[in-house]
């Protein structure tokens, strides 16, 4: 009788455990799920992508934005998704490569001029060149951070023919990414 019972238990303490909340998204799955939220991705990226400035002078408060939104954005993804653990050591990195982006936009920030007549006289006064270096250093910062969190989507599709589209959409966008960057005054 007892090891009956005790069969029984052991069988319902899965029932009785909490339930936990299941991620929004299984990339170790090939759920099509995964695919339409990675494109939705990529289209909030390029919409963030699209509204950096050409110029550096006046925008930099508008440039470091909109790049931190773009990290943002795939830390919600990776976030929303459970990845089998030989990707721990793609998502640390990625993890690191934001906190390194962050520590560079923190010091671009502090450069940049503050309070209404410091930035309107910085508009007038500076050359666009001037802060250019450190913000691209910046975005080269943020590019690398988009690339890892990108190597760790593309390693979460279980093949890499269903990852195939992901790559090429992706590639394209961190292409024209560089560019965005290349274009800007060293």
């Amino acid at each position: 009788m007892t090891a009956v019972l005790k069969l029984h238990q052991e069988e319902d303490v899965d029932a009785l455990a909490p339930a936990r909340p299941k991620p929004a998204v299984t990339p170790t799955m090939p759920a099509p799920e995964w695919t339409t939220r990675l494109v939705t991705l990529l289209s909030q990226l390029e919409d963030r992508r699209g509204r950096i400035p050409e110029r550096v002078r006046g925008n930099v408060k508008a440039i470091l934005d909109a790049v931190e939104g773009m990290i943002a954005d795939c830390e919600a993804v990776a976030a929303e998704a459970t990845f089998p653990e030989d990707l721990n050591g793609l998502q640390a990195e990625a993890l690191a490569k934001a906190g390194a982006f962050l520590m560079a936009t923190h010091d671009s920030r502090q450069a940049a001029p503050t309070g209404v007549f410091r930035s309107l006289w910085s508009v007038v006064t500076t050359r666009d060149d001037s802060i250019a270096p450190q913000i691209r250093a910046c975005l080269l910062a943020g590019f690398e951070t988009l690339s890892a969190y990108f190597a760790l989507f593309t390693r979460a599709f279980p093949t890499s023919a269903t990852a195939r589209n992901w790559v090429e959409a992706a590639s394209a966008f961190l292409g024209e990414f560089n560019s965005q960057i290349r274009e800007l005054p060293e």
